[in-house]
């Protein structure tokens, strides 16, 4: 399947949703498409199924580790291409196999999505010899807090896939102070580490060397069918084309973009719960801390770089590692990094609307994901526990907020997006 220009812009929207707050922004992910298409070249999308049983060619897990605060804006993805180059000489070296195919490490439009479809359009074009598709799955069905959340980790846990050889790196700026000139750094990992832990914990903490404090990440090579199915089930396939049929329906404003985006979804067996719709009140410095209001109703949504809950009347209608997204009234989703943007460009009086997914099978029953995820959303919701402004008096009086509740029992079942 190939994807022209305008799939691409669809498909950013559709991920900027199904992220679940996480995976950078929208808007820079547009802009990667705008500055980058430079001819009719397609992206190839692949599925899992279209993989030959007998296929030997490699396909690699692909990814950007940021800050997401420091590069929200930023659209420079050659640090994937530096990786990439990098990872094809160790393969060829060690007789790994020819690199065939990119798949996302998260449902990121930022980190992961964007930046593999058009590295792999501008490495097929370089004359270089690459054949690159990308494969469309990826490692969560949403965007995660760290690489340890993903099916792939829990399929390396249970030695079905290597994660190593990963490499790190990508572009280090000039040092003004010492006149050294920058470059392109990359780094080798190996070593015992099946969950990925100390692999992103040890590749974060670099990020300040790099431009931008963000860096590429390859990893997880797969040299089978047979590993790919292991690493990327079926709840975490589809969810490329998936996203961007759900693009296409949110760029069509029709009179309820929003309803029918979550009538799609629901047909597709990715049910839908819409928690809330309003304006946005307040936001905190950071963005963490999102405040809508509906009359007198209230929402608050917390994040930590992903959505981590959503409170309403004292009470928690959603938590991750179920999806809670954002979209506006027009069918514009956005994420947790770019509320303050939206409020500049289009007023406080525009409306949200929130909408919770549950998170594939697969990752909720996750002991990786469940204690990446428990950890992120603990700190969220501790951090609220102790505001004077809480609307969580549970949280107040000590409930275990490392505890996770599916959607399904926080929310009687709402698939109506209904107006102000």
């Amino acid at each position: 399947m190939d994807m022209n220009k305008t799939d691409l812009q669809h498909l950013a929207a559709g991920v900027a949703f199904l992220g679940g707050g996480g995976g950078g922004t929208l808007r820079a992910g547009l802009e990667m498409i705008k500055e980058n298409w430079k001819s009719d070249e397609p992206v190839k999308l692949v599925s899992v199924d279209e993989i030959r049983d007998d296929d030997k060619d490699l396909t690699v897990a692909c990814g950007f580790l940021a800050a997401q605060d420091a590069v929200e804006d930023a659209t420079n993805f050659e640090d994937l291409r530096v990786v990439l180059e990098a990872f094809r000489k160790i393969a060829e070296t060690e007789g790994l196999g020819r690199i065939a195919r990119l798949v996302p490490i998260e449902l990121g439009v930022q980190s992961c999505v964007l930046p593999i479809c058009l590295t792999a359009k501008a490495l097929n074009s370089s004359g270089n010899g690459w054949d690159l598709s990308v494969l469309d799955a990826d490692g969560a069905g949403r965007a995660v807090p760290m690489i340890s959340a993903t099916t792939l980790a829990s399929a390396s846990v249970d030695e079905k896939v290597k994660l190593f050889p990963a490499v790190f790196g990508g572009m280090i700026p000039d040092d003004p102070r010492t006149g050294v000139s920058g470059g392109r750094v990359w780094m080798r990992f190996e070593g015992q580490d099946s969950t990925g832990y100390h692999l992103h914990t040890s590749a974060t903490g670099s990020l300040v060397g790099f431009v931008d404090s963000a860096a590429a990440l390859v990893c997880w090579p797969m040299k089978s069918k047979s590993e790919v199915a292991s690493a990327l089930p079926p709840g975490v396939r589809g969810t490329l084309s998936l996203s961007r049929d759900l693009g296409r329906i949110f760029s069509e404003k029709s009179a309820n973009p929003v309803q029918a985006g979550m009538d799609f979804l629901n047909s597709k067996g990715r049910n839908t719960f819409h928690i809330f719709q309003g304006t946005i009140k307040s936001v905190s410095k950071d963005q963490s801390r999102v405040k809508l209001i509906n009359g007198k109703d209230s929402l608050i949504v917390l994040s930590s770089g992903e959505n981590m809950a959503a409170i309403r009347a004292g009470k928690v209608r959603a938590m991750a590692p179920d999806s809670i997204c954002y979209v506006t009234q027009d069918g514009t989703a956005f994420s947790s990094a770019e509320v303050n943007e939206l409020l500049k460009e289009k007023g406080k009086s525009i409306t949200v609307h929130v909408v919770g997914i549950p998170a594939r099978e697969e990752i909720r029953k996750s002991e990786l994901a469940k204690v990446v995820f428990g950890v992120f959303r603990g700190n969220s919701l501790r951090h609220e526990k102790v505001r004077r402004d809480s609307e969580l008096p549970a949280v107040r009086a000590g409930v275990d907020v490392n505890e996770f509740s599916p959607i399904e029992l926080l929310n009687a079942s709402s698939s109506k997006a209904y107006a102000v």
